[in-house]
């Protein structure tokens, strides 16, 4: 399947075409051009895929491609100047819901989860705590509903074209949740009924990164090589203060500060 359009989770852009990045996802993975962002000579990548295979609700207003094994839903929409919703195929209410608007002019990630409640957003390309708005107007997204405010830009906007991931729990795959932190070197154990491969977190009540670390770059149970959704820089070990224990259940936080300031709610979304 031929892919060119591009978007940047650090960054408000609207949507690109990018001929030489990713320009075909394959039945076995995915193919690369030879633009420096995806594939220069001798620099090392990380790539984490979900998959979204089947066709889900597609009618005149939204297009959806989701998998009930991933717990995936990738919804594209058009925006309206009401109030609006949008069905998804998950069978069950998304824990974590990003939307991005596509079309000119520029507007930020927006990211809900369940956690913080419908009343409140986060951007994905931002360090803010979450923030009291209505993006979601102030309605939890259901087993096969997800809500959106005709007053947020962000989410819907007249003749506007939107994309929106959803994600929901799926046993012994995926988990989304929060912890607060203790602010010491032996941090909250949360479980996650299975041994997570991936995990991020983001502090919701102050500014923070979103901190992305997996046990393929870290190569063992200890994780400690962070990179971020919101810039674009390198990883980054920070001293040891991004320090995560995966184990066969969840994981354990090691480190105080970044991700255990004490008494700091804590949003993760965890992955085998």
């Amino acid at each position: 399947m031929l892919v060119t359009k591009e978007l940047r989770s650090n960054l408000d852009n609207d949507e690109d075409n990018e001929s030489d990045g990713l320009i075909s996802f394959d039945s076995d993975g995915f193919t690369l051009n030879d633009d420096n962002n995806y594939n220069r000579n001798e620099e090392t990548y990380v790539g984490w895929c979900w998959k979204a295979n089947e066709t889900g609700v597609t009618n005149a207003d939204q297009t959806e491609k989701y998998s009930t094994d991933s717990g995936l839903s990738i919804i594209t929409y058009d925006g309206s100047s009401s109030d609006i919703y949008i069905e998804h195929s998950l069978g069950s209410p998304p824990g974590i819901v990003i939307c991005k608007r596509r079309t000119s002019p520029d507007e930020n990630w927006a990211v809900y989860s369940s956690e913080i409640g419908n009343d409140y957003v986060l951007s994905l390309d931002g360090t803010s705590g979450a923030w009291q708005d209505d993006d979601w107007d102030n309605t939890t997204p259901d087993s096969t509903k997800i809500y959106f405010s005709g007053s947020s830009a962000r989410v819907n906007f007249p003749s506007e074209d939107y994309v929106c991931y959803a994600f929901t729990d799926v046993i012994g795959s995926s988990k989304f949740g929060k912890y607060t932190g203790n602010g010491n070197n032996i941090g909250p154990i949360i479980n996650c009924g299975f041994n997570p491969s991936m995990v991020i977190v983001k502090n919701t009540d102050t500014n923070g990164d979103w901190i992305m670390l997996d046990s393929i770059r870290d190569g063992g149970d200890y994780v400690n090589q962070a990179l971020f959704s919101n810039n674009e820089e390198l990883e980054d070990e920070a001293g040891g203060s991004y320090l995560i224990e995966f184990t066969s259940t969840g994981f354990q936080i090691r480190a105080a500060g970044e991700i255990n300031d004490n008494n700091n709610t804590y949003l993760y979304m965890a992955f085998a």
